[in-house]
């Protein structure tokens, strides 16, 4: 099917659903079903929004994957396909072929979608064959239970996965740009009090800024200045925790502005410093 049929195609909304108890809403992530099976090639007739998120693990057999963010992409044995919950789609074997699936949500699987642990533009990760089936196999006993511990457990199983196939991901990724990085956060966590800006780190990773910046967050899912913060204000803990006064480590970790300090402590933490303090002394 060529891509201009594709795009004329209509979309249709699973709505079908599995309504989640309020223990698994409050701990942010539920399963929504799991299954397998075996399927012969039929072009869908229709894109589909799931509207959750899922796994689909192939088994066995090749075929095509399209969605509106990547275009078509060829998948098969080993390859475990990531839908996500507003992104049009369609699957389907060359020939047939077996798969595993596991559906879930909740604002945890929202959480790691939007600090780019998963891009709905890169939803193929190849080459783990054990990521989704094991988690399939463990869900299989315990999918009907709705106990609290089986709840507890669903979710870290699915957590458990998205850490499997994530990192499975990381290794898909240029070895000497993961170095680049790597050299740029040994530097900056040694300079994190000095006013150095980020195109410096840039340059000292030898590369661009904007390469710099978009590398970075997909290495460690934060932006540059983001975790310079969250090192300054660690070690700023650490320094009023031993008595250093507020002031004294403002100026120890390169604030000029001690009020500014204070701004960004109580924004990082939710609490002022010398709220931080207090709480410490008890």
């Amino acid at each position: 099917m060529d891509f201009s049929t594709i795009r004329k195609l209509e979309i249709s909304r699973s709505e079908n659903f599995r309504t989640p108890s309020s223990l698994e809403k409050k701990i942010g992530l539920w399963v929504d079903r799991i299954g397998r099976g075996a399927d012969r090639k039929r072009i869908p007739e229709k894109l589909r929004i799931l509207g959750l998120y899922a796994a689909v693990y192939i088994e066995e057999g090749n075929g095509i994957f399209y969605s509106e963010k990547t275009g078509e992409i060829k998948v098969g044995s080993g390859d475990t396909i990531l839908l996500f919950p507003e992104i049009p789609n369609m699957y389907y074997p060359d020939e047939e072929w077996s798969s595993k699936w596991i559906v879930w949500n909740g604002p945890d699987a929202e959480n790691l979608e939007r600090l780019s642990f998963f891009r709905n533009k890169s939803p193929v990760i190849r080459g783990n064959r054990s990521a989704v089936s094991s988690a399939y196999e463990i869900l299989s006993g315990m999918i009907d239970n709705e106990d609290t511990s089986a709840i507890f457990e669903r979710r870290n199983v699915i957590l458990n996965m998205l850490l499997d196939l994530y990192r499975t991901s990381l290794k898909e990724q240029d070895p000497d740009s993961i170095s680049l990085i790597n050299k740029a956060l040994k530097h900056m966590s040694s300079l994190y009090d000095k006013d150095i800006s980020i195109k410096e780190f840039a340059d000292y990773a030898g590369l661009s800024e904007t390469h710099f910046r978009r590398l970075f967050k997909t290495r460690t899912g934060c932006s540059p200045k983001d975790f310079i913060i969250s090192l300054r204000i660690s070690k700023a803990k650490e320094y009023l925790s031993a008595g250093m006064s507020i002031k004294e480590s403002a100026a120890r970790l390169g604030f000029n502005d001690v009020f500014y300090f204070m701004r960004l402590f109580r924004k990082v933490t939710g609490r002022a410093p010398g709220e931080f303090i207090k709480g410490r002394m008890f």
